[in-house]
């Protein structure tokens, strides 16, 4: 028995050093192997609790009775542990789970954030300054590039700083007709 715990114990650091390589790539361990472990420990703790108990001079070598029926019991947990050896055979220990998105997109609308006030203020000093022809925004998508760009027509729109506003949404991969059906015109 002594034997088989150790195979059982070679058996479960080597699953464990999977589980922990898994584990640091973000993967998901298969709940079959986490049962695995949790019977694997159990029964290491018993069969070396039983291996101590018996190696106790207290168990007399006449006793007969006493001697069969930790035999018996020798036995079953043996059997027990070759049948975990047989589970732990495991093809995958962990599967790749998809990640959450990163980005929080807002539903709301166009919020007045202290952050943002500095750069609605740079965007609306520019386009009063009669030699900037043309501004425009970029950035990774979903930080709210576009209702910064509303709010900065509505603004112009309300000081009345053109004639004629026109507002479009230019993604990375521009086609100029739907830009063009795109367009919004506001007239003074």
């Amino acid at each position: 028995m002594e034997k088989l715990v150790q195979k059982l114990k070679y058996r479960r650091d080597c699953v464990q050093h999977s589980i922990d390589e898994a584990t640091r790539k973000g993967e998901t361990i298969e709940i079959q192997v986490i049962v695995w472990l949790d019977q694997v420990n159990t029964m290491i703790y018993e069969a070396l609790r039983f291996i101590g108990d018996n190696m106790q001079p207290n168990i007399q070598c006449c006793n007969l009775k006493k001697r069969y029926q930790q035999s018996k019991k020798a036995v079953q947990k043996s059997v027990a542990i070759v049948e975990l050896l047989g589970e732990g055979s495991f093809e995958r220990v962990s599967y790749v789970t998809i990640p959450e998105e990163t980005w929080l997109r807002s539903s709301k609308g166009f919020e007045s954030f202290e952050s943002r006030m500095p750069t609605l203020k740079v965007i609306i000093d520019e386009l009063s300054n009669p030699d900037v022809k043309i501004v425009g925004l970029y950035g990774v998508g979903g930080i709210g590039k576009t209702k910064l760009a509303r709010k900065v027509a509505a603004l112009a729109k309300d000081e009345k700083l053109f004639d004629v506003i026109i507002f479009s949404e230019v993604s990375e991969k521009a086609n100029i007709r739907e830009i063009q059906a795109g367009l919004q015109i506001s007239w003074d």
